[in-house]
């Protein structure tokens, strides 16, 4: 004897809830329980939206009290904005304050109080003074070579500049002629130190080579064309200083010849040259 044909289900109808098998009573039953579920959410859903009676009577309550002492609640809500902007005052004088420690930390002594255009000596333009001054990085990551006679303040003023961006959170570093030229000696030794150096190098927003020409030997210009050209593709700027000339730069890149024009066109495209 043939079995008999099991019956296929019922189609699931839509929505996330099992649907329930049984007669029509009870499907209807099921849909009316649905649809009161979804008003009920509905429903509390605008009750949410309006103030409940409790939070009126409340605030009826508050009103009067402030009523009695000559006060509103606008005044209360005017009030309670002032507190939050003196919290947030506070805040960011404490946050200054870290900073200004760890620009104390970071620069040398010699730099550290501020900067007046009295302490320039006689002779130095206040137009290229204020151009240093003033400097803002920009998308292309073009940044700035200070070229001039020693005494003449380059030094104090992109130190001046680079404390206004340190205070603006900006990451900086920098380093002297000579520790420049030690890192790059170390670097170009060791063929694994390279890559760690330069990642080091390119990773703040701002870095600084003070009096470049101090000590300038082949190493320290393939570390300075790789650490320029790093830079360059990171869009991220970088400050120079020099005592020399403009022509005595040039003479002074030219040491290895293979390197001397790549890194002239990356200097000029990437620089803006101040004359102090």
């Amino acid at each position: 004897m043939k079995k008999k044909a099991k019956q296929p289900a019922p189609p699931v109808p839509f929505g996330s809830v099992k649907p329930v098998i049984g007669n029509r009573a009870l499907l209807d039953a099921e849909v009316e329980r649905r649809k009161k579920l979804v008003g009920d959410r509905q429903e509390a859903e605008r009750h949410l939206q309006r103030p409940t009676r409790d939070f009126m009577a409340v605030r009826d309550v508050m009103a009067q009290v402030l009523a009695r002492h000559n006060f509103t609640l606008a005044d209360m809500d005017k009030a309670e904005e002032q507190a939050e902007a003196e919290a947030r005052r506070i805040s960011d004088e404490a946050k200054r304050g870290l900073y200004e420690r760890g620009w104390t930390y970071k620069c040398p002594a010699r730099y550290r109080e501020d900067f007046h255009p009295i302490m320039l000596p006689e002779g130095v333009d206040p137009d290229k003074v204020n151009t240093v001054l003033r400097w803002e990085p920009n998308s292309d990551g073009k940044g700035l070579f200070v070229m001039g006679d020693t005494g003449r303040g380059k030094t104090r003023a992109v130190f001046a500049m680079l404390r206004r961006h340190f205070l603006l959170g900006r990451t900086i570093e920098w380093r002297d002629g000579i520790g420049f030229a030690a890192d790059c000696s170390r670097a170009m030794a060791e063929a694994v130190l390279i890559e760690n150096w330069l990642r080091s190098v390119v990773k703040p927003d701002i870095f600084f080579i003070d009096d470049i020409a101090k000590r300038f030997t082949p190493a320290t210009q393939e570390g300075f064309f790789a650490v320029l050209d790093r830079r360059v593709a990171a869009k991220k700027p970088i400050i120079i200083t020099s005592n020399l000339t403009g022509a005595e730069v040039q003479s002074l890149i030219s040491i290895d010849r293979q390197l001397a024009e790549p890194l002239r066109r990356r200097l000029r495209e990437h620089c803006e040259v101040v004359l102090f």
